[in-house]
């Protein structure tokens, strides 16, 4: 496999620490080279920087080679499903399936296939995330503490995986605190910075230049450059390597994901309870029902789009899907592009099913259905969008589900103006206006809710 990876004055920082500055090194076809240093010493962060998930500060990243990506974060496997089908998706998008198989018996777990990713042990799990990297056919794997949870075979299994990837040409980055086993490997010591940014005099790391490549034929390593050696804020260029298999399988999981997690059912429920509810509130006057239900449903229908909010996208950040999704190539605003067809899809169909029998407890008219209907056949799609920008936006923060309501909210009452103005609106107006405000939000949210992702994660 042709591989190569060069780095040059990377610099980072987290908060107002600098992690480390100047590093300069290039990799070769075989190549290893093993991180070490203190916890908080920023391991983590430089694999994050080579696998295009953070920027650095200065400096630049460049590969030729696909990128594979282990990490302690999330293994970014599905809990409900059997390891074989959990591992078969990720070989789906890289366009390996047939690599699972070997893949998963290099790292002594082919027993494991039929049970589900939820039941397996932490050393199960690490061999199964060591699995998912070997069938990626990625030249360059980045494992942050693959020796984490391995027992003895499961050591040995890995240092044989790696062995046999390095003779094939792969490239190797490991940040361990354990021995790996990495022949001739480069080392390359972080120190953290005891000194705000600005007040350091050559912080960060030291390469170790001694130590020989793993060919005899690959140039020796550069040495640092002095301190400043790169440009503050350089752009980071990579190749951007894109997936090989089909994209499909993320509308399919993310479909698959909404039926079976409980988001597709839970809003409805909680629509027709409020519609069973409205009539106590308001009394057995048929004509007040009637007059005032179709608002209600449209509140009630917003109220419920507000639910599934937390789980559309803070399940997969925390797992650590969408870090494998972005190691792909797959753009943040593709995945959310995919989550907001699947939300849709698990979300209007059913409502619109509901609205019939709340219909009939409100004592609405055919007309008055039909309305409704046709509101939320074109309203539901910037339902959907509004949640999707809302979960991107709140994703990862504190009292998430409470700063949703606060966000979507409001956003949402021009959809709720509109689809409930639809009701005594001959003319078509409302609904004109209803589906422009659906169009807007889908065409914003991919690129905003991709946007917000990326912020988060920086």
């Amino acid at each position: 496999m042709t591989t190569s990876l060069r780095l040059h004055g990377i610099a980072a920082w987290r908060g107002d620490r600098l992690l480390f500055e100047g590093i300069d090194l290039t990799l070769a076809p075989g190549d290893a080279l093993l991180v070490t240093g203190l916890n908080g010493a920023g391991k983590s962060t430089l694999l994050s920087i080579i696998a295009g998930l953070l920027t650095p500060l200065s400096g630049t990243v460049t590969h030729t080679g696909g990128l594979a990506l282990a990490t302690t974060d999330g293994d970014a496997l599905d809990p409900r499903l059997p390891l074989s089908r959990a591992l078969d998706f990720w070989a789906k998008l890289d366009g390996t399936r047939d690599q699972v198989a070997p893949a998963m018996a290099a790292m002594a777990i082919p027993h494991l296939a039929t049970v589900p990713v939820r039941m397996l042990s932490t050393g199960q799990r690490k061999r199964a995330v060591l699995a998912r990297t070997l069938a990626s056919g990625a030249g360059i794997w980045l494992l942050d503490e693959p020796a984490n949870g391995l027992d003895t075979n499961g050591l040995t299994a890995l240092a044989e995986a790696m062995a046999l990837h390095r003779a094939k040409g792969g490239i190797i980055i490991a940040a361990s605190h354990q021995p790996l086993g990495l022949q001739d490997a480069q080392r390359l010591m972080l120190q953290e910075s005891p000194l705000p940014f600005g007040e350091r005099v050559g912080w960060g790391a030291s390469l170790d230049a001694t130590t020989r490549p793993f060919h005899p034929e690959t140039p020796p390593t550069p040495t640092l450059p002095p301190v400043g050696g790169g440009s503050l804020a350089a752009p980071q260029h990579r190749e951007r390597i894109s997936t090989r298999g089909s994209k499909s399988p993320l509308l399919l999981r993310d479909i698959t994901q909404h039926y079976t997690g409980g988001a597709a059912l839970l809003p409805i429920l909680f629509f027709l309870l409020v519609a069973t509810l409205f009539p106590f509130a308001i009394g057995p006057d048929g004509t007040l029902l009637a007059r005032t239900g179709g608002g209600a449903l449209w509140m009630a229908g917003l109220l419920a789009a507000l639910l599934p909010v937390d789980r559309l996208i803070e399940p997969d950040r925390a797992a650590g899907v969408l870090d494998q999704y972005a190691v792909r190539g797959i753009s943040a605003e593709l995945a959310v592009a995919s989550k907001l067809l699947a939300h849709w899809l698990g979300f209007a169909p059913p409502l619109m099913i509901a609205v019939l029998p709340a219909a009939a407890l409100l004592k609405l008219d055919a007309i008055s259905v039909t309305r409704i209907e046709a509101g939320l056949l074109l309203g539901t799609p910037g339902l959907a969008a509004l949640g999707l920008l809302t979960a991107a936006l709140t994703a990862g923060l504190r009292g998430a589900s409470a700063l949703a309501g606060l966000v979507m909210l409001p956003l949402a009452i021009p959809l709720l103006i509109f689809g409930a103005g639809a009701l005594g609106d001959t003319g078509g107006g409302a609904l004109k206006l209803l589906a422009a405000t659906s169009l807007l939000l889908i065409a914003i949210t991919p690129f905003a809710g991709g946007a917000a992702l990326r912020a988060g994660k920086d």
